[in-house]
């Protein structure tokens, strides 16, 4: 495996793809271990999201779609 070139991260990337590419190369740069850290912070970040989400009276949230 090759190493990236350390100007690639200075450039801006054009458009949905290029940013969708770049992502996905950083992505697989990190070790396991930083990926395991980042989504555990993703999952407290939505418990407490959703901890400060108003209810209605049978537990449901009331922001959700009317039916």
């Amino acid at each position: 495996m090759s190493d990236a070139d350390p100007r690639e991260e200075l450039l801006w990337e054009s458009g949905w793809e290029g940013h969708s590419r770049a992502q996905r190369r950083r992505l697989a740069r990190l070790p396991l271990a930083e990926k395991l850290l980042w989504l555990e912070e993703a999952h407290r970040v939505i418990l407490r999201l959703q901890g400060n989400r108003p209810r209605a009276d049978d537990g449901t949230s009331s922001t959700g779609p009317a039916e």
